[in-house]
């Protein structure tokens, strides 16, 4: 039996390596961002290997007959998630949010406003603004625009704006009223970019970088450029991180001085002030990714709802099929008394 195991095991272990190079015959595992493939010269089997560096350490190497294989994590403009984006790929990534799908020629701009009419109507049929009304019910109609209308910040809003003006500049384009097709694409076009930017995430984002840029302006201004500040400030963090919100609050609105307040008097008021702002704004982002973290678990429980949704059914008519097969089973086998 042990001779019959260890056999099983070194014929596994020769499938997953090639007997002539004894490269890889399987995709790299995840601990590997990326890895490329190629024919064996030997057996000519598919061979998968780390891709050489180039000589400048700038980029890959990948050879004539080669393929270039990218395991790729999840994107999300949230910190949260595994995948990360540079500085280009953000900027991209913003874009093609704001920009949508493109038409190469006015004989596409149908499939524009098709695009805009179905992203709004999805995300309003599932818009907890909207619970308890039918959106295809035509008496709910009033209840819907009251409901969808009345805050003009909420993305529901835009969402709204966008389904309504495609629907009226599809109209405008029969009716060959240039003017108000116009009209209608310049409000639909800023309707999607205010939804677009209305996304948690992406709203966090920019509000996020912008109080980092501000933090690091501050703290550029303020010109601790000594070891000796430098390491005043790290023995100061305690101090700060020990305050309430309230403390804080009162220490960078009343504009008195800090330093007197904390016996400090070494570093520039301006270093201080800075401090207790980056300080008071840790609670903001605690309270914020506190929102984040319940949003995202209301979304996976929705997921799981949607999921039990669609399987129960399919469940119920198996075991109701299984048991119909059983039953004939047992009239075919076992005669009847």
């Amino acid at each position: 039996m042990i001779e019959q195991e260890l056999e099983q095991e070194n014929l596994v272990k020769q499938q997953r390596f090639c007997s002539w190079c004894g490269l890889s015959l399987v995709p790299l595992s995840s601990n590997v961002s990326c890895y490329v493939s190629r024919s064996c010269t030997e057996c000519g089997k598919t061979i998968y290997t780390p891709p050489t560096p180039a000589e400048n350490g700038q980029g890959l190497v990948v050879n004539a007959g080669e393929s270039l294989h990218v395991l790729m994590e999840p994107f999300s403009l949230s910190p949260r998630r595994r995948g990360f984006f540079t500085r280009n790929g953000l900027l991209l990534t913003v874009r093609m949010l704001l920009a949508a799908v493109e038409p190469k020629s006015e004989a596409e701009l149908e499939t524009l406003l098709k695009f805009y009419k179905d992203k709004a109507e999805l995300f309003l049929k599932n818009s907890p603004l909207l619970d308890g009304v039918d959106w295809d019910n035509e008496n709910h109609a009033d209840e819907i625009c009251t409901r969808l209308t009345q805050d003009k910040d909420r993305r529901e809003f835009f969402a709204f704006k966008m389904f309504v003006l495609s629907q009226i500049a599809d109209q405008a384009i029969i009716e060959n009223n240039v003017r108000q097709t116009a009209w209608a694409m310049y409000h639909i076009t800023m309707a999607h970019c205010f939804f677009e930017m209305g996304d948690f995430d992406f709203e966090e984002t920019l509000w996020l970088g912008h109080q980092a840029h501000v933090f690091l302006a501050k703290v550029q201004d303020a010109s601790v450029q000594t070891p000796a500040q430098a390491q005043a400030i790290e023995k100061l963090q305690p101090l700060f991180e020990r305050q309430t919100e309230v403390t804080l609050h009162t220490w960078v609105e009343d504009e008195k001085p800090i330093g007197e307040r904390i016996g400090i008097y070494g570093l520039p008021e301006e270093t201080l002030r800075a401090m207790a702002k980056y300080h008071l704004n840790q609670f903001e982002r605690k309270r914020q990714e506190a929102l984040q973290a319940k949003e995202d678990k209301r979304k996976e429980e929705e997921a799981r709802r949607q999921e039990r949704i669609v399987w129960n059914p399919v469940l119920i008519a198996c075991i109701s099929l299984a048991t119909a097969i059983l039953v004939s089973l047992v009239n075919k086998f076992i005669p009847p008394h």
